[in-house]
């Protein structure tokens, strides 16, 4: 069946990225990154301009506007981007000094303790991914940026909190609240941007089990006869916790994992009930 949902190649979809999608080789040009493979990758046979995830002119070091799901994050692209939608110096400087408190407030095995800063011990998982989308968001990656190390530890202590079902926080329960549902979402979201920028094997595959949970073990209904999500699988929906289920979901997509486009249609159809 068609992929109504697809944002690749659709211009209305509103990205922050190449509506193209996740189509083409790690970017010539890298991204700052100081292996062969992160300054060169498939990018020296693709046309582009510059750095980033996908595009790039081949063999270039420097960073440049990039070509792809999440091209725009660093570099000229980020540049651009910051300019022409009211960025400043200022707000980039901002931007890096919460990057760097968030660095310095990392516990060693890779998450963020809860506790420590006024919430409940049942928080740390959805508080980790939230950091770790911070640093994702600024362009920094398991393979690039000078937070790469807390982006990795983020990642893989996240991805050591996954149930083998693909699931994420069922062990907080207890702690928070009678549903699972934020954590997960949320972490998986955090996975599957990870995933698409770092194309790290361990990370996709990851993300991937996060994202086959959230649709064939949680969202409600069956097959075409979808709905959305609520706290525990398989129940009647609510309205903000499927929010983080779809952007989990759109980030999939832009990363290129497999998404069954009948769970788009079941968020579309709850939230236009």
């Amino acid at each position: 069946r068609p992929d109504t949902q697809s944002a690749f190649g659709n211009p209305d979809a509103h990205m922050f990225h190449s509506v193209s999608g996740n189509d083409a080789g790690a970017g010539g040009g890298g991204t700052g990154g100081t292996s062969l493979d992160d300054m060169i990758g498939g990018g020296a046979l693709i046309p582009g301009t510059g750095g980033g995830w996908g595009g790039g002119n081949g063999t270039g070091v420097d960073t440049g506007a990039g070509h792809g799901s999440f091209g725009q994050r660093n570099g000229g692209g980020r540049r651009l981007m910051v300019m022409r939608h009211g960025g400043s110096k200022a707000s980039e400087s901002t931007v890096e000094a919460g990057l760097r408190w968030l660095s310095k407030h990392q516990e060693t095995d890779g998450h963020w303790d809860a506790l420590k800063y006024g919430a409940d011990k049942g928080d740390d998982q959805a508080l980790t991914a939230l950091a770790l989308l911070s640093f994702l968001g600024a362009g920094h990656t398991e393979k690039i940026g000078k937070y790469k190390d807390n982006v990795r530890r983020a990642v893989k202590w996240i991805i050591s909190k996954q149930e083998a079902d693909g699931s994420i926080g069922k062990e907080y329960k207890e702690y928070w609240h009678p549903g699972y549902a934020y954590h997960h979402a949320i972490c998986g979201l955090a996975l599957a941007e990870s995933a698409g920028m770092a194309r790290i094997p361990e990370t996709v595959d990851a993300a991937q089990k996060a994202i086959d949970y959230s649709v064939e073990k949680h969202q409600a209904g069956e097959n075409s006869d979808r709905g959305a999500w609520r706290y525990n699988p398989k129940k009647d929906a609510d309205a903000s916790v499927s929010g983080w289920f779809v952007m989990q979901l759109k980030s999939a997509k832009m990363a290129g994992l497999k998404v069954d486009p009948a769970s788009f249609e079941g968020a579309l159809k709850f939230y236009d009930s």
